[in-house]
């Protein structure tokens, strides 16, 4: 799994959601849990933890870091699409002002 990648995410219980993976690269290669935010599927209000995904995104509707975790991949499928650059940029941007670093 890369980062930016959308994927379907079924939980112990409840409904199957959608969710971004937002750990890079070589953590998620090393077979560690990646790290998610789910992925709302309407645009959200402007706050600074709600990133809104862009028109070419191949997805519409809003991150939200306050979802912010590592999952269980053995319980994804997918992926379902990728973000685009410009909207990772504003997801790098965010997630840093939400955890102050």
């Amino acid at each position: 799994m890369r980062r930016g990648e959308v994927w379907d995410y079924k939980p112990s219980h409840g409904s199957s959601l959608r969710l971004v993976v937002l750990s890079n690269d070589e953590h998620n290669a090393i077979g560690s849990w990646p790290v998610c935010a789910y992925l709302g599927r309407r645009r959200a209000i402007e706050v600074p933890h709600v990133v809104p995904l862009a028109e070419p995104d191949p997805l519409s509707g809003a991150v939200d870091l306050t979802t912010l975790g590592t999952i269980n991949p053995a319980r994804l499928s997918g992926p379902v699409g990728m973000l685009t650059g410009s909207t990772m940029s504003r997801l790098n941007d965010a997630v840093r002002g939400f955890l102050d670093v």
